[in-house]
């Protein structure tokens, strides 16, 4: 019923905020050809934090995505076999057939 109530102040925040911050950053890193602390660090070095916090927050999406992409590459590879490894379970705790 209420499903897409969500996706209204999702997109207006996402045109307001989202879009301006995004090209900011892109407009700092083309035109100062610096990474993201050295940028935030002589723009204003209060903001110093931000840059940091910038690259902590790539490095654990980039564990997670590529955790994720491990998954599908492993699963694809064992789709492959005639006997699927997910076919049977043969845990200790399941009983036998």
């Amino acid at each position: 019923m209420f499903a897409g109530a969500f996706l209204i102040p999702f997109t207006i925040m996402l045109v307001i905020a989202g879009l301006p911050l995004m090209f900011m950053e892109l407009s700092f890193g083309q035109y100062a050809n610096l990474g993201p602390v050295a940028i935030y660090k002589k723009f204003c070095p209060l903001f110093r934090g931000l840059g940091y916090g910038m690259v902590i927050v790539s490095a654990i999406v980039m564990l997670y995505y590529n955790l994720i992409i491990a998954w599908t590459l492993f699963y694809m590879f064992a789709s492959f076999n005639s006997v699927l490894p997910w076919q049977n379970c043969e845990e200790w705790s399941t009983e036998r057939k």
